[in-house]
């Protein structure tokens, strides 16, 4: 298939490096300074230094942005020889100045050179705070790179903005909802693959490569693909046969396939989620399937620009509820980064019906860090939905956006009832 791949453009950087001085001015700053993501596929957790510099996640780049004066990128020699590569094909780089991180090239170079060593410094450091699985922390002050730094220049005081970052790239503009609805039409066909492949003697891996080849073909990294097959499904994860200690599972009657992909595309991410079932859905899976359908609907009429993303959060669970299901996933999540998130296993303590081992603590325990915030027009969500009646889970998933007259969907195959035998 022909695809015409969309592209962030220059004037899309001048704008994210006019909304990156705002920030420092608002807080002072002498200089930013942005590192990356622990995972490449997982970018979600918070903005990174792929947000100024246009450079891939994974390769340790920084990026270092005084008040005055012009960005510095730092990358190894491998990145950098791909950005000397580009500049020969006549492609301008977001950052003109880069640097390999190598000897005398160091952040605490660049900082000396631009007689940086007293005032305020902003830090986006997400490994230091993301953590494994969670919503974007703050923990900048605790990273390496600023423990080095801090030593080095004990004049400067280190402020950490992880959160304050990643809240400012909530909303899309017109160029990033460009390649959220590419991606978003490329999960529709990837997730429609994945269905079609599904069916009694298939192998997980029948599945994932069938989903997988629609992303590698659209030129999407999809690193890994969460698959859960089984008559009762339990939890999330990467599929069992990344790990061989037991034998490839094929497909079986009675058997439901819940999966969920994290698609990324010019450093943001997009997420789908949906449940197979093999052969006909039993009672209680049919109920847990409507629950999910009614939280989707649910959270699109809640989602709206003036809501708190936890008023949406709530219009969700209450439909769940209202089934006499219980909440397997967070329900609603941000999307590049994942700053709001829902909360999953809501009050299961409280479920005696419930086998103790099922019994599972609320994630997060707590409301995340400004889960209050209003949705604005541009803010884009994993509307991902998970119900249970007892052992029996169900599972949809959508992109959902916030435009200027409430919400769309962007994505249609998650949402439905598949049945294969």
């Amino acid at each position: 298939m022909e695809r015409d791949f969309p592209i962030l453009s220059l004037k899309e950087r001048d704008r994210r490096f006019a909304a990156a001085r705002a920030l420092m001015a608002e807080h002072d700053l002498e200089v930013l300074i942005l590192g990356q993501t622990g995972n490449r596929i997982f970018q979600y957790f918070t903005a990174s230094q792929q947000y100024l510099s246009n450079e891939p996640n994974g390769q340790n780049a920084i990026v270092v942005l005084p008040r005055s004066g012009e960005p510095v990128l730092l990358a190894i020699r491998t990145q950098w020889g791909q950005i000397w590569a580009d500049r020969q094909e006549g492609v301008e780089p977001w950052i003109a100045d880069c640097r390999i991180a190598e000897r005398d090239n160091t952040v605490i170079s660049v900082l000396r050179e631009r007689g940086i060593t007293g005032g305020r410094v902003g830090l986006v450091l997400p490994g230091g705070g993301a953590g494994a699985y969670g919503t974007v922390r703050s923990g900048a002050l605790a990273d390496p790179l600023w423990q080095w730094i801090s030593g080095e220049f004990p004049a400067l005081e280190g402020v950490d903005l992880v959160l304050p970052f990643s809240l400012m790239t909530l909303a899309k503009s017109a160029e990033e909802l460009a390649i959220v609805r590419y991606l978003a039409a490329v999960s529709d066909e990837a997730l429609a693959a994945f269905v079609d492949a599904a069916r009694i003697g298939a192998t997980e891996i029948d599945l994932y490569a069938a989903a997988m080849g629609v992303f590698v073909k659209a030129g999407v990294d999809c690193g890994n693909i969460m698959i859960v097959p089984g008559h009762q499904p339990a939890g999330m994860g990467l599929p069992r046969f990344l790990l061989p200690n037991g034998p490839i599972r094929k497909l079986r009657a009675g058997d439901v396939v819940i999966t969920e992909t994290f698609p990324v595309y010019a450093g943001i991410e997009a997420q789908l989620s949906l449940a197979v079932h093999i052969g006909e859905p039993s009672q209680d899976a049919l109920v847990a399937h409507k629950a999910c359908q009614d939280a989707h609907a649910a959270g699109l009429a809640a989602m709206r620009p003036g809501a708190t993303f936890q008023h949406v959060w709530q219009a969700m669970y209450d439909a769940v509820a209202a089934a006499g299901c219980w909440n397997w996933t967070p329900l609603i999540h941000a999307l590049s980064p994942m700053s709001l998130l829902g909360q999953q296993h809501h009050g299961l303590e409280q479920r005696e019906s419930l086998p103790p081992e099922l019994r599972l603590p609320a994630w997060p325990p707590a409301v995340p860090p400004h889960n209050s915030t209003v949705l604005t027009p541009g803010m884009f969500f994993a509307v991902e939905p998970g119900a249970a009646t007892g052992l029996h889970r169900s599972r949809t998933g959508a992109i959902g956006l916030v435009t200027d007259e409430g919400s769309a969907c962007l994505t249609s195959v998650g949402t439905q009832l598949h049945v294969r035998e």
